[in-house]
């Protein structure tokens, strides 16, 4: 591939990148402000960056690229999925369960156990455990409640737990907030 070609290729990969990381501080933002989003542009993005990149590393080793596959919604998909404000649990209803469920668990704990009791806590919608687009294997809401646990931990209300992975703790901070959210001041 010519040297102009691959340095034209690679700012286009790094402008649609810096988009997608926008696009990702613009949902977190909506979440910390309790606000409804809507991801579909991150989710073009986000395609997007990965055809540009298949497209490179095409260019360099001088394979084809895949074709790209139809998207959901168009004419052959079948089990398209509508997405609404009903059909899925809200980060929102996620907070306090999760803040709750590792009180409970002595303030620290392994991050299954916490989802295990947040299960509980919450009422789930059919949607709420299907599997995500990119991981079928993972049941949405358990993805909301990771992003969830991300605001938390990059608000100081929750902690990752250094001595063993994937163990959540809570802080004075987050003891605070759910102090606050359930009126135990």
């Amino acid at each position: 591939m010519p040297d102009h070609v691959r340095e034209s290729l690679a700012a286009t990969i790094r402008i649609v990148k810096t988009e997608v990381t926008a696009a990702k501080k613009d949902v977190i933002a909506a979440i910390n402000r309790d606000e409804a989003f809507d991801t579909s542009d991150l989710r073009k993005l986000q395609a997007l960056q990965a055809a540009l990149e298949e497209a490179e590393e095409a260019f360099r080793t001088g394979r084809k690229a895949r074709r790209p596959q139809p998207r959901a919604g168009r004419a052959g998909s079948v089990d398209r999925v509508k997405r609404g404000a009903d059909d899925h649990v809200a980060a929102s209803a996620l907070r306090a369960p999760i803040l709750e469920s590792l009180r409970e668990l002595g303030g620290a704990a392994q991050s299954e156990d916490v989802l295990d009791r947040v299960a509980t806590k919450v009422v789930l919608q059919p949607n709420d455990t299907r599997g995500t687009k990119n991981r079928p294997d993972i049941p949405r809401w358990k993805n909301s409640a990771a992003w969830v646990r991300y605001e938390l931990t990059k608000n100081g209300y929750v902690a990752l737990d250094t001595t063993k992975r994937g163990r959540w703790k809570l802080t004075a901070k987050g003891e605070d907030l759910l102090d606050a959210m359930t009126g135990q001041a």
